[in-house]
């Protein structure tokens, strides 16, 4: 009966120590609630093994932390878990054997207890790998002001934001999951409403009430969610290429010119290393790291001002995060402004010339690229002088 079906759902969730109400929509929850709640439906066919085919990629640290004391307290009990993960940090947390794939082709089974991250990036990649953050820092606080935000509030997500990104500079937004960054930026791009404040792109004032507006303006938004909020999985390659450009192959009276279309998703799937068969293959199809690549080079496609990216490389392999870091990077080069937001705090670092760090709705500091470290981000994002674990 429904009463036991709910008892029976309270049980499992206070499993993960969280507080969702068994009658919500599961349409309703958060990305990382909903990753819980697949979980938490796994575990209740009272399973031998477990497949989790990144389970953390939506999850908060203090979630992960509970997965995994869970995971350790099932395998006592005799379940065995196969563990995807692009995370290695997590691969060395968890695992007790760890096997490499690379372009669907075995390279080798190995004893964590006797393997490093860079054996196994090597193995991954192909080749070794050095720093996958190097390159050329963008322009400086003495460059022209691309966006710049006052006072922007909506009640109850955020209040009073405040920021400058300059021509060629990546500004970093790091804070817990539901510290109100990806709010911010949704409300830059159009698809929420601010309650106030003021927008103003290379000095400009502007009103930017849809996605359409924000595109007119230069702007490109990388989703976090990108199978349910940045790409068409049931369209081609080709047809994701072009969603957000389609004026730029566009006649006078409308039509469309295949020839223009096709050139171009062919320059864009080479230039980003998109491994597909054809430009006509399912997005579906592809691999979550080229999935990425082609909501990536969507958005390049625009030749951006501003790009805002949310959580880009979640889910990918490090040989793509290498590539996307580059194309992102690139970008600020030629003198775009990037608006990152990322709860990988090595992204965070190794990507940002600077630092703003949310907490609760607000900007609680923005911090340069030389006096930012893990601790420090933390300690602002948990509140000044609050323990840092």
């Amino acid at each position: 009966n429904r009463k036991e079906l709910n008892r029976q759902a309270r049980l499992m969730i206070e499993l993960f120590g969280e507080d969702i109400d068994p009658e919500i929509p599961a349409g309703d929850l958060s990305i990382g609630k909903r990753q819980i709640l697949e979980i938490l439906k796994a575990l209740t066919l009272n399973p031998q093994v477990v497949l989790l085919d990144e389970p953390t990629s939506s999850l908060s640290g203090v979630e992960t932390e509970i997965l995994f004391k869970n995971i350790f307290r099932l395998k006592e009990k005799g379940i065995s878990f196969i563990f995807i993960s692009h995370h290695l940090p997590e691969i060395f947390q968890i695992a007790d054997r760890v096997t490499v794939l690379r372009d669907g082709v075995y390279q080798g089974t190995f004893q964590v207890s006797s393997t490093t991250e860079d054996k196994l990036i090597s193995r991954m990649v192909g080749r070794n790998i050095g720093d996958i953050f190097t390159g050329k820092r963008g322009s400086d606080s003495e460059s022209r002001p691309v966006l710049e935000v006052y006072g922007l509030s909506r009640t109850p997500d955020f209040e009073d934001i405040n920021f400058t990104i300059h021509s060629g500079e990546i500004l970093g937004f790091a804070g817990l999951v539901g510290a109100g960054r990806t709010e911010v930026a949704r409300a830059i791009f159009g698809l929420e409403k601010k309650d106030r404040g003021i927008i103003e792109l290379d000095g400009r004032k502007v009103e930017i009430n849809s996605a359409g507006d924000a595109i007119q303006l230069g702007i490109g938004y990388l989703t976090e969610d990108r199978k349910v909020q940045g790409l068409c999985l049931s369209l081609t390659v080709r047809e994701n290429l072009i969603g957000p450009s389609l004026d730029k192959f566009s006649s006078i009276s409308g039509i469309l010119s295949e020839n223009k279309i096709r050139s171009f998703a062919h320059d864009m799937v080479r230039k980003f290393n998109i491994l597909t068969p054809s430009i006509e293959q399912s997005i579906f199809a592809l691999s979550g790291g080229n999935q990425q690549k082609v909501l990536l080079a969507m958005w390049m496609g625009i030749h951006p001002t501003l790009l805002i990216v949310d959580e880009p490389t979640r889910g990918v392999d490090v040989g793509a995060k290498e590539e996307i870091y580059a194309h992102i990077r690139e970008l600020a080069l030629n003198g775009a402004g990037v608006m990152l937001i990322s709860s990988d705090l090595k992204e965070i670092l190794g990507m940002s010339d600077r630092i703003s760090v949310m907490r609760e709705g607000r900007i609680q500091t923005i911090l340069s690229a030389s006096e930012a470290s893990e601790e420090l981000i933390l300690s602002h994002a948990l509140g000044a002088g609050e323990a840092v674990t």
